[in-house]
């Protein structure tokens, strides 16, 4: 037998097992609601970036400056963070030509433009 409180009752045995259990039962209940409600808010507010801000452009380049490429009758920001590759191999900007077969991984700004992440150069 226990003791507890100021009130010097006696618990049995048989009592506490069924209070820890009942605790473990609680604690495992609110433990998968609260995994389940994160859960369904990560699904429900996708990270930035997300699949439908990005855009997927293959095409021939028909104009480019220092800070853009024409893809396919789309302009097409690049930044620092562009990266540029051909064959595998890391290049940039410059390396690009007009007439180049590129594909282009970009996201949406909030302007609606878009931001190159990633250009490659395909062998045509």
């Amino acid at each position: 037998m226990f003791w507890h409180g100021p009130c010097l009752q006696p618990i049995g045995m048989r009592s506490m097992n069924q209070l820890l259990k009942l605790g473990l039962c609680v604690i495992c209940a609110l433990t998968f609601s609260v995994a389940r409600t994160v859960q369904g808010k990560q699904a429900a507010t996708p990270p930035s970036g997300r699949a439908a801000d990005r855009e997927s452009v293959q095409g021939k380049v028909s104009a480019k400056t220092e800070a853009s490429l024409t893809v396919d009758g789309k302009v097409i920001t690049t930044t620092g963070a562009t990266a540029f590759m051909k064959d595998g191999k890391p290049i940039t900007i410059s390396d690009v030509r007009v007439g180049d077969k590129v594909k282009v991984g970009a996201t949406k700004v909030t302007d609606g433009s878009l931001q190159a992440v990633m250009v490659e150069v395909l062998n045509s």
